[in-house]
């Protein structure tokens, strides 16, 4: 649906992935399960008062992301356990 979108804090990245402001304003993440979906209305009107969040149709980010493993969460010594 292309009335639905992402918005992307453009300050930073983790490694070369984007983030995106999380569900509720609970910061910021680079999982885009996390991240807040907004109408088009809501997220052009935050990107208009703070210049360092880009809107993005979800549709077509959702297409250009990738699975990811987080090194965090990874442990040698459990995995043989």
């Amino acid at each position: 649906m292309m009335d639905e979108y992402y918005l992307q804090d453009t300050r930073g990245y983790v490694g070369n992935d984007v983030l995106w402001w999380k569900k509720n304003g609970q910061g910021y993440t680079t999982d885009l399960r996390e991240a807040h979906v907004y109408t088009k209305e809501e997220a052009y009107r935050k990107q208009e008062v703070r210049g360092t969040d880009l809107a993005w149709p979800k549709e077509y980010i959702d297409s250009k992301a990738r699975p990811a493993v987080d090194f965090q969460y990874i442990d040698q010594a459990e995995s043989e356990a």
